[in-house]
């Protein structure tokens, strides 16, 4: 099953899927787990929780992209309380975010859309925790 995605700066729309939405959390995971410096980071903060956390990031993405509504969660807080979390961090996050996208988006309006998404949460987060 399909849903539409309007484009962040147009009428156009696009299509993206739950399907989509799952590939991009999981594989995106995956290279945060391997990576240096965040995989540690992430397994110290998430430990035995990486299917919980997965399904979370699931319904985040699908609130954000598809309005499904199904995330309920306040994100400023939990990252506000992240112990020893660094700026470059989100540097990090955002260039794995955005490789996995290369790999899995349908085309390049998608990766556009969620990269947007990301990089404004980004700076956000990174805001309220850093400044």
């Amino acid at each position: 099953m399909r849903k539409e995605l309007r484009k962040a700066n147009g009428p156009e729309l696009l299509q993206v899927s739950e399907e989509t939405i799952s590939q991009l959390v999981e594989e995106f995971y995956v290279k945060v787990r391997a990576h240096d410096e965040l995989g540690p980071y992430f397994d110290n903060i998430i430990q035995d929780h990486w299917p919980e956390h997965l399904e979370i990031m699931k319904q985040f993405w699908s609130s954000i992209a598809l309005g499904t509504g199904t995330y309920q969660g306040h994100p400023m807080p939990i990252h506000r309380a992240l112990p020893n979390a660094k700026p470059e961090h989100f540097t990090i996050w955002l260039e794995l975010f955005k490789q996995t996208l290369g790999e899995v988006a349908p085309n390049d309006q998608v990766q556009a859309f969620f990269m947007g998404k990301a990089r404004i949460m980004g700076a956000r987060l990174s805001r309220a925790m850093f400044s």
